[in-house]
């Protein structure tokens, strides 16, 4: 049985695009990043958070001078306030990429963080880019030791379904955890204030639990999400706690299978077995071609590797892959506001690069279906951007 609460796992994502101008990352540092960070450091006594630090975005705060961001993470977690969430390196969307690429991409992704955090690094779960799920992202974090793994609630088929009182497992011998998203209780946490959102809490998890994912940059001073945080750790009610102290809190387990779903999902786009479409629609030749140069540059990675994996050509090759499967320019190939064409340019070149890269180790038909599929999706890039579709400058 429970212990009597509710309580509230607020996770808090850092995320940046890397269209995003350094100056734009430095804004967000310093009026979002740096007021959060002060606000966990006052309530230390009673803070309890998860943080889902992009790997790529750690790395670019550090080039923007913004250390100390990072330091302060470090120490809050240190202290036990925080507890870090494992991510991918590049953000790439994992249930499109080979288990290879999964497993390569979390590894790239602790081997940076161990560098750049030290010791203070120590996730127990992994927060998958924009929550999208599919079985071998599961299996991947399983397979290193990582103890749960956050979704949202919409993989159990419909918005509304996310336990409150047990803990989903994957059965089968996996004793990986689930924890999935309430896109309603997130919604809330941004949206009302402490007394409403304390009644909200209350009425919907009884003496159970949620799982809330607020986005960092949404703690600016005087901004609803930060009242609210400084509310929920400052006052008696709603017991504030990391994901992994769930665990025991919640004992009981019960199998369940998800669907392979993601945070931009909808009913519709389940109905329709389109579960990324934000990301991979098909009726959208950009994204097909970038998904297509993508396949060619992986498939050479992982033959070069075999083959003359301490090549410098099979080295560069790998650089420019990693880089080109940042999972942000296949949502700005969509149609309507997200649609970024130099952002989507920019991914096709880094990943017709990395086939260039690769050098006489890779075969003429190789390279000829690159230059074919970039030229195409070139063509195909001028043709949206003539027909207005992209959005209006601010």
């Amino acid at each position: 049985m429970a212990t009597a609460g509710p309580f509230v796992a607020v996770v808090i994502e850092f995320y940046v695009p890397p269209s995003e101008t350094d100056e734009g990352v430095v804004r967000v540092a310093e009026t979002a990043y740096r007021p959060l960070l002060q606000a966990l450091e006052e309530e230390r006594e009673s803070a309890a958070v998860t943080v889902a630090l992009d790997p790529a975005l750690a790395l670019r705060l550090l080039s923007c001078r913004q250390s100390g961001v990072l330091h302060a993470a470090a120490a809050l977690a240190e202290s036990g306030t925080v507890e870090f969430a494992a991510g991918s390196r590049n953000h790439a969307l994992l249930p499109r990429l080979p288990r290879a690429e999964v497993d390569r991409q979390l590894e790239k992704g602790d081997e940076l963080m161990r560098e750049l955090l030290g010791w203070s690094w120590r996730p127990k779960g992994l927060f998958p880019p924009a929550l999208a799920y599919g079985r071998r992202v599961a299996e991947a974090a399983a397979a290193r030791g990582l103890r749960w793994l956050l979704l949202d609630e919409i993989s159990l088929g419909r918005i509304g379904a996310a336990p409150t009182h047990f803990i989903a497992t994957l059965g089968d011998g996996h004793e990986l955890c689930l924890f999935f998203r309430s896109r309603d209780l997130s919604s809330a946490f941004l949206r009302s204030n402490g007394r409403t959102l304390r009644k909200h809490l209350e009425s919907t998890l009884g003496d159970g639990y949620g799982v809330l994912v607020v986005p960092a940059e949404s703690f600016t001073e005087g901004s609803q999400a930060l009242q609210n945080l400084r509310w929920l750790l400052s006052r008696p009610g709603p017991m504030p706690a990391t994901v992994s102290a769930l665990l025991p809190l919640f004992p009981e387990r019960r199998r369940v299978e998800p669907i392979p779903a993601s945070r931009r999902t909808t009913g519709e786009d389940l109905a329709m077995g389109i579960p990324f479409s934000a990301w991979s629609s098909p009726d959208n030749e950009l994204q097909a071609l970038l998904w297509k140069l993508a396949a060619l540059a992986w498939t050479e990675a992982a033959r070069l590797a075999e083959r003359s994996p301490d090549a410098p050509e099979t080295r560069r090759l790998r650089a420019n892959l990693d880089e080109g499967l940042h999972s942000a320019a296949f949502r700005q190939a969509s149609s309507g506001a997200a649609f970024r064409p130099e952002a989507v340019r920019a991914a096709a070149d880094r990943l017709s690069c990395a086939i260039e890269s690769g050098g006489n180790l890779v075969s003429e038909e190789v390279r000829r279906k690159t230059a074919s599929a970039y030229q195409r999706l070139l063509r195909t890039l001028d043709e949206r951007a003539r027909a207005g579709d992209a959005p209006t400058p601010k």
